[in-house]
C-alpha cells in the first residue's frame, strides 16, 4: 500500500482531530510523528492516507476547512 501525506501540522491536537474526521468517514489513517522527543517545538506530524483515498480525503478536509 502506498501512503501520501494529506495534512501536516506541528500541533498534536490538530493531527488527532484531522485523523478522527477522516476515520469517521471510513478513511484509513496513519499519523507519522516526526517531532523531536526532547524539544517538542521541532518537527511536524504528518497525517497519511492510502494513495487510493487521497482525493476523497482532501475533499473531506476542505469541507471541514482544514485545507
Amino acid at each position: 500500500m502506498s501512503w501520501v501525506t494529506v495534512y501536516t501540522t506541528n500541533q498534536v491536537y490538530q493531527s488527532e482531530l484531522v485523523s478522527a474526521i477522516l476515520e469517521g468517514e471510513g478513511i484509513i489513517v496513519c499519523d507519522l510523528n516526526k517531532r523531536d522527543s526532547s524539544y517538542n517545538t521541532f518537527g511536524l506530524i504528518e497525517v497519511k492516507v492510502p494513495k487510493e483515498q487521497e482525493e476523497e480525503s482532501i475533499r473531506i478536509l476542505k469541507q471541514h476547512q482544514f485545507l
